[in-house]
């Protein structure tokens, strides 16, 4: 039987914090793999554009010259992942990619190991995927400056508030979804509602980021470099683990 969907219970009494200790454990349960999956790789786009390459049996010389083709993997409506554990389609993001892979594995991850826990569901806020758990209102956004963060809903409402400083927007979480409120220059909390958005499976999710790669035959690869923060000791650890293992192989 699946485990309850409803918000774990909470019968010890608060930390000091406020933060009941099994959704704090939680918390850093999430921070920690978190930092794992963000020094695992760069955040990129060739592992999803291969896969793609691979399903439409395709050569990288004809990407170059007509790198449309990939879009023959869009020909109709329906998603183009059914399962996200056909291996065709699981390296996508078991290994590293964009926002969905690192949303995907992180919340695939903490689901495995404690699926009493946690249970995410994805929304997709415009060429950007984010997963939220509705057990513990644990936020995985890879753009978040603070890792793994909770999205506290406001009592009695079930909403909750969520400044975006890098797009310059607003976004509430409520009961259904999320309502995204458009942005401005000046505060990023414009006062009217773009649009609303409702939970997607991961299948769906990382169909709409492979579709987005395929339009734009984008391939990037971006390396995560941060000098302060939550990340510097795990980075530091594995800058020191690279160096050895290519010293060794000399």
């Amino acid at each position: 039987m699946e485990p309850s969907s409803t918000r774990i219970p909470t019968n010890q009494a608060p930390a000091a914090d406020g933060i009941p200790p099994e959704i704090d454990r939680a918390l850093d349960a999430s921070q920690a793999q978190w930092k794992q999956t963000f020094i695992e790789g760069p955040q990129t786009s060739f592992g999803m554009v291969r896969a793609l390459m691979e399903y439409l049996e395709v050569n990288y010389e004809t990407l170059l010259t007509n790198p449309e083709v990939l879009l023959g993997a869009f020909k109709t409506k329906r998603p183009l992942i059914d399962n996200i554990e056909d291996e065709r389609w699981a390296k996508t993001w078991r290994n590293p990619g964009r926002c969905t892979s690192f949303a995907v594995k992180i919340a695939r991850a903490l689901e495995e190991k404690d699926p009493n826990t946690f249970k995410f569901r994805y929304f997709d806020l415009g060429r950007h995927r984010v997963a939220r758990c509705e057990r513990t209102e644990i936020l995985i956004d890879s753009t978040s400056n603070k890792g793994a963060r909770r999205m506290s809903s406001t009592a009695g409402t079930g909403d909750a508030d969520w400044a975006d400083e890098y797009r310059r927007g607003r976004y509430k979480y409520h009961s259904d979804g999320f309502s995204i409120f458009e942005g401005n220059e000046s505060d990023g909390t414009g006062p009217e509602v773009r649009k609303e958005v409702y939970p997607i499976c991961p299948a769906e999710a990382m169909s709409t980021c492979l579709e987005e790669i395929a339009q734009n035959a984008v391939l990037i690869c971006v390396f995560r470099y941060v000098l302060l923060g939550i990340y510097a000791e795990a980075h530091q650890k594995y800058l020191i683990c690279l160096i050895l293992q290519l010293l060794h192989k000399q």
